[in-house]
């Protein structure tokens, strides 16, 4: 199999739009630039407007240059699409599957299964967001000689490209040179991550970033347990250089570093989960909010109230969906909590990982109410349990509407596990992924029951 992923930039485009401004179409941003830490460039002089940035070539063996006839093809199907716009009498908008269509039937000796997104314009020009297809004349990987599959698809505007690329790298800039230092003494270890100092750290990025800026530069804290006395730690801080959005999630991230420290030490697994256990072992909560209940249902002008009433059997299926952390250990910890937003009803559930056995979201707040900001009783709690409810809610307001591409607010980020899409965000060392209402209606539970008079839910 052999994958292409690409952007179509048009000079032409870019070069008309106004200073300081990107064109709508046919040009790539700076900061979409950085997806990819290494990409190529690829044109033919018969579309000199027209060239192909490539971020992801790739077959079984891994990254290799673009086939000079699929970028030949590419660059063609580009250079007709640009053309249906300027057809005389110029045509106008044109349809989705108008588009594909004439695809189709212009080059179905070359390539099959044409699909696209939404159509874009410029005011002048009508394109769709995104192109797809199969090639059938590579004499390597395409389908008609080799029997193989060759997709390729290229993106025409860059706010599409933006948020739905979905390869990325990640690298590592670790706290001490020698990983396999953190199995000598405590005391040891903790003079090498002192001796590290800020600017060591800086000039370590820019060794790994080279010249290839970063979609994004985070830093990761950890705490490290002395084997010898799990009271004494020693903070850690890690580096991560991002190129793509989509690798801004907490698996990802996660996975590299593991993937990184494994890879540069001769110890194995779980030597390292007895040192560093906050990175081989998570502490999360899943969220559950039981979007499809309602108290009051949507009206024509207004909209409707969640349902604050629970079935457990209900929400312990909801969150046994969504959550691998085994039907025995959620039963004995999912908890169902009233949020007030919308009077919602939260089903939550902690990971068999967590550290301290916190397990149920009152093991970590136990002084947790149901109540508004706004109420008497909400100065009673904690004040760390008062900004988790405000993130909360927060993280609600946005976990309702967000979509698959969608933005998130600053400090959350976007997570998909076995097609759910959670929306994420870290207080106080302790993940928090809540499945958003995009997500719904849930694989394997039952819709609620619905009164036919009132309309409310149970």
């Amino acid at each position: 199999m052999y994958l292409l992923k690409g952007f179509i930039n048009n000079s032409k485009l870019a070069s008309a739009a106004p200073a300081g401004t990107l064109a709508t179409i046919g040009a790539l941003s700076e900061y979409s630039s950085t997806y990819a830490v290494t990409k190529s460039m690829e044109f033919q002089e018969s579309s000199p407007d027209l060239f192909l940035v490539s971020f992801t070539s790739q077959d079984e063996s891994g990254a290799v240059g673009v086939p000079a006839g699929i970028a030949t093809q590419v660059l063609n199907f580009a250079a007709w699409i640009y053309a249906q716009t300027q057809a005389v009498p110029n045509p106008g908008e044109i349809a989705a599957q108008t588009l594909l269509d004439r695809l189709l039937a212009t080059f179905q000796t070359e390539a099959q299964n044409f699909t696209c997104g939404p159509m874009a314009t410029d005011g002048t020009y009508w394109v769709p967001e995104w192109l797809q297809w199969e090639n059938l004349t590579d004499p390597v990987y395409g389908e008609m000689m080799s029997g193989g599959t060759c997709v390729i698809r290229i993106w025409f505007t860059d706010s599409a490209f933006g948020s739905q690329y979905d390869d990325y790298t990640i690298l590592v800039v670790p706290p001490v040179a020698n990983l396999d230092d953190f199995f000598t003494t405590s005391s040891s270890v903790a003079a090498l991550v002192a001796a590290q100092t800020y600017t060591d750290t800086i000039a370590l990025v820019n060794t790994a970033r080279g010249n290839f800026p970063e979609t994004m530069l985070e830093a990761q804290s950890f705490n490290y347990i002395d084997p010898n006395n799990a009271e004494n730690t020693i903070l850690t801080n890690w580096t991560i250089l991002i190129y793509g959005l989509a690798g801004n999630n907490i698996d990802s991230v996660a996975g590299a570093i593991i993937n990184f420290i494994l890879a540069n030490s001769t110890h194995d697994q779980a030597d390292w989960e007895a040192i560093l256990p906050e990175i081989f072992k998570r502490t999360e909560f899943t969220l559950v909010p039981m979007w499809d209940q309602f108290a009051i249902p949507d009206r024509s002008q207004q909209r409707g109230i969640y349902s604050p009433v629970a079935n457990l059997g209900r929400a312990n299926t909801m969150i046994g969906q969504v959550a691998a952390y085994g039907a025995s250990h959620i039963n004995a910890n999912a908890c169902v909590q009233t949020v007030p937003y919308k009077s919602i009803a939260l089903v939550s559930c902690g990971s068999p990982s967590n550290q301290n056995n916190a397990f149920q979201i009152v093991d970590v707040f136990p002084d947790l109410l149901g109540v508004p900001s706004q109420s008497v009783d909400f100065n009673r709690m904690a004040v760390a349990t008062q900004n988790f409810l405000l993130l909360l809610v927060t993280m609600l307001v946005n976990a309702e509407t967000l979509t698959q591409y969608g933005s998130v607010p600053a400090g959350m980020t976007k997570l998909t596990r076995n097609n759910v899409l959670y929306l994420v965000t870290n207080y106080n060392n302790i993940s928090y992924l809540m499945v958003t209402k995009s997500s719904f209606p849930l694989a394997g539970v039952p819709a609620p029951e619905q009164s036919a008079e009132t309309g409310t839910t149970s």
